[in-house]
């Protein structure tokens, strides 16, 4: 996924873009929330995969040709730091950092603020995280490592349905 602003075209390596960070997680039913940071920005997207793991080891992922049907809708006053995205009854924040450490804390960073701005206090969301968050490299072979955090979508209803 590409985002596209007036001053040019930002991929993951250089904004808040997914690339292919969520590889089997993006499929019929999903839903994706964006952080757009850009009056009149734009949404590209492309290289489908019919199968490639979490991690994307060595760099290769089964690509096929296909057709996406995407419903857009701008949602006023949502705040993200990273993408959250709903599919299948969890939430998943995801960030990328040039180590695996940055990555990891920029998802749950992410992830810890939505469940804030649910009305959880500090302590809550750090013990409801230690309980029900899971963590997952998403990819280790571009110049940026990407890993989500993931939860029980339940979670961030108050966030997720405004």
């Amino acid at each position: 996924f590409f985002f596209q602003a007036e001053d040019g075209i930002r991929d993951v390596l250089g904004s808040r873009g997914l690339a292919d960070v969520y590889k089997r997680q993006i499929r019929e039913g999903a839903t994706i929330y964006f952080p757009v940071a850009a009056e009149g920005a734009l949404l590209s997207m492309g290289d489908l995969h019919a199968l490639m793991g979490d991690g994307e080891v060595f760099g290769y992922g089964l690509e096929v040709s296909g057709e996406v049907t995407v419903r857009v809708t701008a949602v006023k006053g949502m705040k993200l730091e990273q993408p959250l995205l709903i599919e299948g009854g969890d939430a998943m924040t995801v960030a990328s950092g040039e180590t695996m450490q940055e990555a990891t804390e920029k998802a749950l960073e992410s992830m810890y603020h939505l469940l804030r701005q649910c009305g959880q206090d500090e302590g809550e969301a750090g013990i409801l995280m230690s309980m029900v968050c899971n963590i997952a490299l998403c990819q280790m072979v571009n110049p940026l490592f990407t890993v989500r955090a993931e939860m029980p979508a339940r979670m961030l209803e108050k966030v997720i349905k405004g």
